[in-house]
């Protein structure tokens, strides 16, 4: 798969065409990525697909923010920060395969209706469902509180790549010439709950740190930040391995999530 182009055309759908449903074909496909998806965290992460009937009286609610989806992807984890991290690295992969296959998603965290999507997940008590997905064909037209939503969560905008990512000490930015920089390019664009961007780095030579700035939902939008940053490296030609956070430096207001390590760069392009 074309990680990085996936990554490129990715946004958040929110308006799908009814008309227009899933083949078990592209169905297969999503759930073959779900069950190869993996993670450096560990954890437990539970994930399923669910189809709704849009016409009867499981048509889920969304309070608005979803038209025309039938077919939910739903995301449960124990509240525990391995788990958390697992799922967003986990869903992140999920989602570029969506989005590979000319499909559209969007993760939702708190603007569902429980009930019905609890009960259509029915995971056990300790694996509770935190994140659903809705997965088909985009729409050809926004609705206007699509277009309001994007608006009001900053969909469309970034922090600047100096504010969040360093090298060598917490003053100086991350050189264009770093195997780091595209990468942490692709992690900058990733989706994160309310665009809070959790995700901070520090490039120390062949060694990167990785740090989030807690906030709601960060560690699940830490993981996917942290996929998107992986999966392009690797697409870029360059390989390496994830370590603990050990004498990671300290900065006041961040956390050490994990640190990764250049064992062999590709072509600088």
């Amino acid at each position: 798969m074309d990680y990085i182009k996936a990554m490129e055309a990715r946004r958040a759908v929110r308006t799908y065409n009814p008309d227009k449903p899933l083949s078990d074909k592209e169905i297969s496909e999503i759930q073959e990525s779900i069950d190869s998806a993996e993670s450096p965290f560990g954890g437990h992460v539970a994930v399923k697909m669910h189809h709704f009937d849009l016409e009867g009286k499981q048509t889920p609610s969304t309070y608005g923010s979803v038209s025309g989806a039938s077919w939910y992807m739903l995301v449960g984890f124990p509240e525990d920060r391995n788990s958390a991290l697992s799922a967003g690295f986990k869903q992140a992969q999920v989602a570029l395969t969506i989005f590979s296959m000319g499909l559209g998603t969007n993760w939702m965290t708190d603007t569902f209706s429980g009930s019905v999507f609890q009960k259509a997940a029915d995971f056990p008590s300790e694996t509770p469902l935190h994140v659903i997905m809705p997965v088909g064909y985009p729409a050809d037209k926004q609705r206007l509180v699509e277009k309001l939503t994007h608006k009001m969560l900053g969909s469309a905008t970034r922090k600047p790549f100096d504010s969040l990512f360093f090298s060598g000490d917490f003053n100086h930015p991350v050189s264009e010439d770093s195997p780091f920089y595209k990468p942490l390019e692709y992690m900058r664009s990733a989706p994160s709950a309310y665009n809070k961007q959790p995700w901070r780095a520090l490039v120390d030579g062949k060694k990167i740190y990785f740090y989030q700035e807690p906030s709601r939902d960060s560690l699940i939008g830490m993981g996917i930040g942290l996929a998107q940053f992986y999966f392009s490296l690797l697409q870029l030609g360059n390989k390496g391995s994830w370590e603990s956070t050990d004498n990671a430096p300290a900065h006041d207001g961040w956390e050490p999530i994990i640190s990764f390590t250049l064992t062999d760069q590709g072509p600088v392009s």
